[in-house]
């Protein structure tokens, strides 16, 4: 086994890591994980996290989403990390709300115009803060994928059908 490594986060609190992952879509599940809920596992059964990683990019640039995939590492985050390190930050904590929108909804909504002010210089061809577009589905397959469906126990409407006769049944118990 790996020695542990102690590592200071952006909040001043500490946590070990056994582990970093080796690429930016393993972190970017790790911390997408750790904000959801949902295991890694779950999460790219869906086939949208290298979508949702681009979208990520886009929106706060990949210096800024490289500070939040920072978090992502085995094992995941304990809570009190994603509370302290990464919810409450100036920063990520919005980003990190966003993400977690994201995977649930399927839609991206711009981050406050305060926001882009505050951090728009670290992203390289960042969005017009003046014109910032409203909340947006970012594609059909996130919407079909949202994690909302799995948590409510239930399917997206006009996809994923359950089958003919499926209402006569009890709902299955999950774990959620």
């Amino acid at each position: 086994m790996e020695e542990s490594v102690r590592v200071d986060v952006p909040s001043g609190v500490v946590r070990e890591l056994e582990r970093a992952l080796a690429t930016r879509e393993e972190r970017f599940v790790a911390v997408s994980a750790a904000l959801t809920g949902f295991d890694r596992v779950e999460l790219l059964g869906t086939g949208v996290a290298p979508l949702y990683l681009a979208t990520l990019d886009k929106w706060v640039g990949p210096d800024i989403a490289g500070d939040l995939l920072g978090f992502g590492t085995d094992p995941l985050p304990d809570e009190r990390t994603v509370r302290a390190g990464i919810l409450s930050d100036a920063k990520l904590g919005p980003v990190a709300r966003n993400l977690m929108a994201l995977w649930y909804n399927g839609t991206w909504s711009p981050l406050p115009s305060a926001w882009y002010r505050a951090y728009g210089a670290e992203i390289p061809n960042g969005p017009d803060v003046a014109a910032l577009p409203p909340t947006y589905v970012v594609s059909g397959q996130a919407y079909i994928e949202s994690l909302v469906w799995a948590a409510a126990n239930t399917h997206p409407m006009g996809a994923k059908q359950p089958g003919y006769g499926t209402w006569e049944e009890q709902p299955a118990r999950t774990r959620r």
